[in-house]
């Protein structure tokens, strides 16, 4: 059984009749597998809203079957096929480029109309222009995100925050203040509570926020001046950041994969419909998140606990969930270990999240942390169909979440001159994909809606996984666990 690259490209094509059928059941079996999970992905693109019971079933039920997915027979010989190898890199070519179009047209369509298709990167862009002009995006009185302005606007009623132009105009004014972040225009929009203030009025007034972190905010705010192109632009920056580091991550020796896997695993992640349409078309921002992510995760299957613990804070500060997900990484292992990678992840978030803080930490919690729980749900997810029932079903996803990370936990034993429980947790680390597949998928499941951007949050991971239960080969390689 081959242990490293080298020795995978001298695998042969099975010679006996056996070898044969094991080889291409595996292929077609992994060929079934890719094939529906990117017909599920197609037909929630599709059957977006009032389709959340469905869209909640299918993902939840794919995300189980890639976690409990195993091939005996790996890894597939053909994988190792020089053929094989290079029709998967020119096709893996083929579909980056055809994102890559995507995202262009993007930043030319932005560039000609100056509209921003969808509103997380319209809020990016003013969340960007309100610190440039020293305010915080996040702070009370700030107007950034007008999708909540809108579900809203009754509760900013009743708490007396009514606005100060006739509600026939709010539309046009919403419009103007949208292309340019007035002052004026907020204040008639989202008057000052009149005293004496009360604690409804207080949280109205200070939700209206950016609700991601404030990494794309500073990374966005130099080019500002550009103009309202530089929101697709830098989005297309941060998809091929995500898709070099999914890259490093598969080379990862502990993967052991054969080598043309990992052209095969990207290429999905590629045609997955999406990560094009949400992320290049729309400008979505989790493809910021989902970048550093993989970051820490390779750095991690590399034993890179100082790089590992910065991506980790990296992630957190472009989206909280899922990225609070990968915290685990960074407190498994020997004490030195976690001891730097846990320094590294505070520090970093210190620094990006320590001046917002000092700004107003009351308006960045409810902005950022609060408002999952604070957000009407919508037919998007299943919980706006069973309501009373919805706080219990959210536990139970957290223990089911708590059970599966537990069971894949493989090869559970004592590492060699440790005496402490935490020390000697140990796992496959092949299977960490297939894990955060799942665990997303319940993180996406517990929030109050489940909109089409944060598909990709279980489908690449999946992707990965689903590769690797065929590619990889079965040599034992421990890596910290994720409990």
């Amino acid at each position: 059984m081959p242990t490293d690259r080298s020795s995978a490209n001298a695998a042969t094509l099975p010679t006996t009749p056996s070898g044969w059928i094991a080889e291409i059941g595996g292929a077609l079996v992994m060929a079934l597998a890719a094939a529906g999970l990117l017909a599920v992905a197609f037909w929630m693109q599709r059957h977006d809203w009032e389709y959340g019971r469905e869209r909640s079933a299918l993902i939840a039920l794919c995300a189980l079957l890639v976690f409990v997915l195993r091939w005996p027979s790996r890894p597939l010989r053909f994988f190792s096929s020089r053929a094989l190898i290079a029709i998967a890199w020119i096709a893996m070519a083929t579909a980056l480029g055809l994102d890559l179009r995507v995202g262009l047209e993007s930043v030319t369509h932005v560039q000609s109309t100056g509209e921003i298709r969808l509103d997380q990167g319209q809020n990016l862009l003013r969340s960007s222009q309100l610190l440039l002009r020293g305010e915080d995006p996040y702070g009370r009185g700030a107007l950034v995100d007008l999708e909540a302005y809108s579900t809203r606007f009754r509760s900013r009623v009743d708490a007396g925050l009514t606005p100060q132009i006739p509600r026939e105009q709010i539309r046009g004014m919403l419009a103007r203040y949208a292309f340019q972040p007035d002052p004026q225009l907020r204040e008639l929009l989202l008057p000052t509570p009149s005293a004496p203030r009360t604690p409804d009025a207080e949280l109205e007034y200070s939700l209206l926020g950016h609700k991601y972190g404030p990494l794309p905010v500073l990374l966005v705010t130099p080019f500002v001046q550009f103009g309202r192109a530089c929101i697709p632009a830098l989005q297309l920056v941060a998809f091929f950041g995500w898709i070099a580091a999914l890259l490093w991550m598969l080379r990862s020796p502990a993967l052991r994969l054969a080598p043309g896997a990992i052209p095969i695993a990207l290429m999905l992640v590629l045609i997955e419909p999406h990560v094009a349409h949400n992320y290049l078309y729309d400008s979505a921002s989790d493809a910021w998140g989902l970048a550093f992510c993989a970051l820490a995760l390779g750095a991690h299957l590399r034993d890179r606990r100082l790089l590992s613990g910065v991506a980790v804070a990296l992630a957190l500060a472009c989206k909280i969930f899922p990225a609070a997900l990968f915290l685990p990484l960074l407190v498994v292992g020997p004490w030195p270990s976690i001891r730097r990678a846990g320094l590294a992840c505070v520090a970093t978030l210190a620094v990006l999240f320590g001046p917002f803080l000092l700004w107003d930490a009351h308006g960045l919690w409810l902005n950022l942390v609060a408002w999952p729980s604070l957000m009407a749900p919508d037919n998007t997810g299943w919980i706006s169909y069973v309501p009373t029932a919805a706080s219990t079903i959210r536990l139970c996803l957290t223990a089911l979440l708590a059970v599966l990370s537990l069971a894949n936990i493989l090869g559970l034993r004592p590492a060699r001159g440790q005496s402490r429980l935490w020390a000697f947790v140990r796992v496959d680390s092949a299977r960490l994909p297939a894990h955060f597949a799942l665990a997303s998928a319940c993180a996406v499941l517990a929030g109050s809606a489940f909109h089409n951007n944060y598909v990709p949050w279980v489908t690449s991971w999946s992707f990965c996984a689903i590769t690797i239960a065929f590619a990889s080969s079965r040599e034992s390689s421990s890596a910290p666990a994720v409990t």
